[in-house]
């Protein structure tokens, strides 16, 4: 009988670990990520498939129509489709809603293009939205964000009147809702209104022909309730056959086909692409779980034999199975703790990679990945079932005899054999994706490094006049009174508009980023031109080498200066001045899109909402600087962003880039290190089986050549075999998510074959060193 202590026996496990606490750390830290990465897709699936949108105060299952166009977006639907959608035997409920701008004024202050939410009268009992349900009069709810920037936190906005030309009392302003509802999938709210509104917006007067008009008009985005479970897929074609024709008022039959989501979906590409980012999510949680959970066990296996005596000895001395069990159970239970406490660090670090992407913003606006306590604890049991077996299993089987049988030279199965190959095929196709991955990355990073020249201290001040446009010309005349060298441009530096360019120079039409720019933009920036001197830049537009490249094969980019090239809607043929250096707008290690140079003067208005300035006087742009009091004195709701250098905007694009390849190379060097420490104990343990066979073979004159040569062609066919398997894989679906890199692809395959040769023949060249009567001994 032994006395248990349990401070002793997590000593003596801990030091069973000497020599590779190394290992343990990477397996402790790639658990941990494994555990943060599994709560949040958790959360992120329980929001994507389960959860209504937060304006909605319903957890009902909800269902989206609408018109789903060529580019995945959503369009509306008439009022006819949703009459006949209400017809149908299992929808319990059809609310709706419509996006319109007006323009309104409070107080006799103009407010144009007023974004505009129009509900159903029916939608707040649907939806639960308590605020617009309990009000007991027709009226306006102001948006928080609208209320804030615009009417200035106005503390009086209750009960002021929101005037429309067509209204003779106007809208009375019931409230201020709650910043959950500034935005309804990509529509920016401003004001919701009643249906009423609806009426004083159509170009007609007749009653009748309103009514025609509203119901034939496609302005409507409708969510419904069901009574029962339903098909989508057949309840759409039901629609698709009924005749939505309005009697005297067309709008001719839509090319659209219609839809229905699941959930509250007005924004269907965001969606599906948040969805791919999950499912992509997903497959890296399971990848790291089969490779820590096998490198484990692989550890723990072999850890099992080396100390077989040990327990041979333990159990001489009155040790019982239950002992050693305990034992391993405890110290198990401690890497746990240490995982979970891991796991809380890694989750901030974690949400706030997802929370930056642009689909989550978009999809989930002021909406935090608050990972709820549920999510997190079946992380950790799931990581937890998954320790403790790789702790007990290979113990468990050591008791019984199973592990002594194998050292005793017991010859495995056919089974067992084909088990353990394509466990190593699975293996090594991980480490080829995961470090081609990585390589691809950093390799198109350091390709997209953009060593430009331009002058980094250059400060830029964006400028958003709300609803009162400013002219640009008094804007920059009033900034070059204090540096003559400033200039404005008609989007920030780093947010250019995004255009499609269609040239019959070009294959297939291009999107392009442009901007609008004054005279010393290229001057200011110190950038370099081709071709005619820009010193007071007027006339004819400039591109980069990158669009350059794309309208010309020759080497001779000067060729295209004087050509023209078709922009706008109208199609105007603007004459190529110069060519500019690559500008890099979105930083330093992110790909540099074709990009188109306007001047101002080309400009078909004469004022801006939204804008920037840039100076090389810093001072020229500060909040204190006449030219900020002249923009204050313009628009009584501007808003004027911090002064930032154009090194500072780039530092930002630049440390995103570093921070998403650190994260793939953590996520391949856990991969990596579990792939081979898998492998190393693979054949650590088959060598312990083989020993008799490798030494008799040594004693008879073998050359080490060949037991290497024996033992390296196994783990070489099955890393053809993973070279296959990854070949067949990129070809179905990871052409679409990574582009063919021939550098990544050989970086991937050394690294691989350096892995599997290292974990093969580092053990076996320790055996070989040996002498036969030791080498019997020890292995």
């Amino acid at each position: 009988m032994m006395v248990s202590n349990l401070g002793f026996e997590l000593l003596t496990q801990w030091r069973r670990w000497r020599g590779q606490y190394l290992k343990l750390a990477i397996l402790l830290l790639g658990f941990a990520l494994t555990a943060a990465l599994l709560s949040i897709a958790l959360r992120l699936g329980s929001m994507l498939f389960y959860e209504n949108p937060s304006w909605t105060n319903t957890q009902k299952p909800l269902y989206t129509l609408g018109r789903l166009s060529e580019d995945n977006r959503l369009s509306a639907v008439s009022k006819q489709a949703i009459v006949q959608l209400k017809t149908l035997p299992m929808v319990e409920d059809v609310s709706w809603l419509v996006f319109k701008e007006f323009n309104f004024s409070i107080d006799n202050a103009k407010l144009s293009n007023v974004r505009s939410a129009i509900f159903s009268p029916n939608m707040a009992d649907n939806l639960a939205i308590d605020e617009l349900k309990n009000s007991k009069v027709s009226g306006a709810w102001i948006t928080e964000k609208f209320w804030r920037e615009k009417l200035k936190s106005d503390a009086n906005i209750k009960g002021k009147i929101l005037s429309y030309k067509r209204l003779e009392q106007g809208i009375p302003i019931l409230g201020v809702l709650d910043k959950k509802y500034n935005q309804v999938g990509v529509n920016h709210i401003d004001v919701w209104l009643p249906e009423d509104i609806l009426r004083y917006s159509t170009p007609f007067t007749n009653d009748s022909m309103v009514d025609r008009f509203l119901q034939a008009a496609p302005l409507y985005y409708a969510v419904f309730s069901a009574k029962m479970s339903f098909d989508p897929e057949q309840t759409k074609k039901q629609l698709e056959s009924i005749d939505l024709s309005v009697k005297g008022m067309s709008f001719g039959r839509s090319p659209l086909p219609l839809v229905i989501f699941s959930g509250v979906n007005f924004d269907p590409k965001s969606h599906q692409h948040m969805v791919l980012l999950w499912q992509l999510l997903i497959g890296l949680i399971v990848t790291l779980f089969f490779i820590l959970t096998f490198s484990l066990f692989s550890i723990s296996s072999s850890k099992a034999i080396v100390f077989a005596d040990e327990y041979k000895t333990l159990r001489l001395l009155g040790a019982q199975s239950s002992d050693f069990i305990r034992s391993a159970l405890l110290f198990a239970c401690l890497k746990i703790v240490v995982i979970s406490l891991l796991s809380v660090l890694s989750l901030y670090l974690l949400s706030q990679l997802i929370i930056s992407s642009a689909s989550y913003q978009l999809l989930f606006t002021d909406k935090d990945l608050s990972v709820d306590s549920a999510s997190f604890i079946s992380a950790i049991a799931m990581i937890a079932v998954s320790v403790i077996v790789c702790a007990l299993v290979p113990l468990v089987n050591l008791l019984k005899g199973s592990l002594f049988n194998r050292m005793a030279n017991t010859r495995v199965s056919l089974f067992q054999k084909t088990l353990a190959g394509g466990i190593l095929i699975i293996q090594l196709s991980v480490a080829l994706t995961a470090a081609y991955a990585l390589s691809h990355v950093a390799h198109t990073q350091w390709q997209q490094y953009h060593q430009s020249n331009i002058d980094l201290s250059v400060a830029q001040v964006r400028i958003d006049s709300g609803h009162f446009a400013i002219s640009w010309r008094q804007a920059l005349n009033q900034v070059q009174q204090l540096d003559p060298q400033a200039v404005i441009l008609s989007s920030p530096f780093e947010k250019l508009h995004q255009y499609t360019l269609e040239d019959q120079r070009l294959k297939e039409s291009l999107d392009i980023k442009t901007v609008y720019a004054s005279s010393h933009f290229f001057d200011l920036l110190d950038a370099d031109i081709q071709g005619k001197q820009l010193a007071n830049w007027q006339n004819g537009v400039i591109i980069n080498h990158a669009l350059a490249r794309h309208l010309t094969s020759s080497q001779e980019l000067s060729s295209l200066i004087g050509t023209t090239i078709n922009y706008g809607l109208e199609n105007q043929q603007l004459t190529i001045a110069g060519i500019s250096e690559n500008i890099p707008h979105w930083g330093r290690k992110q790909s540099i899109m074709p990009t188109l140079y306007l001047p101002f003067n080309t400009y078909d208005e004469e004022t801006l909402k939204n804008f920037s300035v840039l100076s090389n006087n810093i001072n020229a742009l500060s909040y204190n600087s006449d030219f900020t009091h002249w923009l204050n004195e313009q628009a009584a709701s501007i808003t004027i962003h911090i002064t930032e250098t154009l090194a500072d905007i780039l530092a930002k694009f630049d440390q995103q880039s570093t921070d998403l390849l650190w994260f793939g190379f953590i996520i391949t060097l856990i991969i990596l290190v579990g792939i081979f420490s898998g492998i190393w104990y693979q054949v650590l343990a088959q060598l312990r089986l083989d020993k008799q066979s490798i030494c008799v073979l040594l004693a008879i004159g073998a050359t080490d050549g060949y037991v290497i040569f024996s033992r390296c062609k196994e783990i070489l066919f099955a890393f053809i075999l993973a070279i296959i398997a990854c070949f067949i894989f990129y070809k179905l679906i990871g052409s679409t998510l990574l582009g063919f890199d021939l550098v990544a692809l050989f970086i991937a395959l050394l690294t691989t074959l350096a892995l599997c040769l290292v974990a093969t023949l580092s053990p076996l060249v320790k055996l070989l060193k040996t002498p036969i009567q030791q080498a019997l001994r020890e292995f």
